[in-house]
């Protein structure tokens, strides 16, 4: 959270850790690991619709 400035990397809302949640860039399903570089920050909004799509 701290690394993307608790701002959502998708819509831009600048948050809280209440607000913001961690999400996988690569999903677990597709194989996506807990790694530094695949974890972003998303509001809660953004990462339902993202769901388990790779967007990148």
């Amino acid at each position: 959270m701290r690394r993307d400035s608790y701002t959502c990397n998708h819509c831009g809302h600048v948050g809280t850790l209440g607000d913001l949640e961690l999400d996988h860039v690569v999903p677990w399903s597709w194989g996506g690991t807990d790694s530094f570089d695949n974890l972003q920050a998303l509001c809660r909004p953004c990462n339902r619709r993202k769901g388990d799509r790779f967007e990148g």
